[in-house]
């Protein structure tokens, strides 16, 4: 009975530390999964984001970062008088099928502005290299070099779209 009662006893410790050690690293972070943030502010197009602060400027192209893990680029498009969910449809549809055949448009909203969400579907041409799109209505429109802008485009990788838009904010 004395061998019982301590096997017993034993497994009960073991299920308690388990269960503690479980709990607590469960809310550890990942520290692998962490990345170095950096904040982006762009007066010119009014926006700031957080982004990868390992990628670096790509010089090759007009605000564009880009590292081992992804990228984004940043744009405006006019669109005076064009809703937004027709320019999404334009943009996914165009004749290179950038986003593939069977890409996915999603309403959004951020900052209380209307937004769609281009994602690529699987047949996505690898010269896009996972390219998404997100497309969001300026606040007020804004002016770049003499022409009017009301749509603020963000085109980034498939797999960090969504993280960098949520720290997108309008700035004047």
């Amino acid at each position: 009975m004395n061998i019982i009662k301590k096997i017993i006893l034993s497994a009960s410790i073991f299920v308690i530390i388990f269960c503690f050690l479980a709990t607590t690293l469960k809310g550890a972070p990942n520290l692998q999964g962490q990345k170095n943030k950096e904040l982006y502010e762009n007066k010119i197009y009014n926006i700031s984001l957080e982004y990868n602060g390992e990628w670096k400027v790509n010089p090759n192209y007009i605000e564009k970062y880009e590292g081992k893990d992804g990228f984004f680029q940043i744009s405006a498009y006019a669109g005076k008088g064009i809703e937004i969910d027709e320019i999404a449809q334009s943009e996914a549809s165009h004749k290179l099928r950038p986003y593939g055949n069977s890409f996915k448009i999603t309403k959004l909203s951020i900052q209380g502005q209307e937004a769609r969400l281009i994602m690529p579907s699987n047949d996505q041409s690898q010269e896009f290299n996972n390219q998404a799109e997100l497309i969001v209505k300026y606040p007020k429109e804004i002016n770049i070099n003499g022409n009017t802008y009301n749509y603020f485009i963000l085109w980034a990788d498939k797999y960090n779209i969504q993280e960098i838009s949520r720290t997108l904010k309008f700035v004047s």
